[in-house]
């Protein structure tokens, strides 16, 4: 079973984390509203999370001409992001990823 299939299989159960990566996995071969959907399956429970899960979708709206709604989720994502008291080296890289994109570099 490829990953893609067993992450799919986990999307039916609910599984958010599986959505989340989903959007990654869209994001990266650049189908920007694939990314957003697979993204907003998994917003209503990573919603309270204290992750910067809508960096994905913010990015991705953005690459879909929704620079206002894209701004708005990179902002609250980075400040979640800077609020943490230890932030993985994914984390930071993934912000930084960001950065490129909405501030240059």
């Amino acid at each position: 079973m490829s990953d893609v299939t067993q992450i799919l299989n986990e999307l039916e159960s609910g599984n958010a984390l599986a959505a989340e990566r989903l959007a990654v996995i869209h994001y990266r071969r650049g189908e920007w509203q694939l990314s957003v959907d697979a993204a907003e399956r998994a917003r209503p429970w990573l919603r309270d999370t204290k992750d910067a899960s809508d960096i994905w979708p913010a990015m991705a709206y953005y690459r879909l001409g929704q620079t206002e709604r894209a701004e708005r989720m990179y902002r609250a994502a980075r400040q979640k992001l800077e609020s943490m008291e230890f932030v993985p080296p994914s984390g930071k890289l993934i912000l930084k990823e960001a950065e490129m994109l909405f501030v240059g570099d």
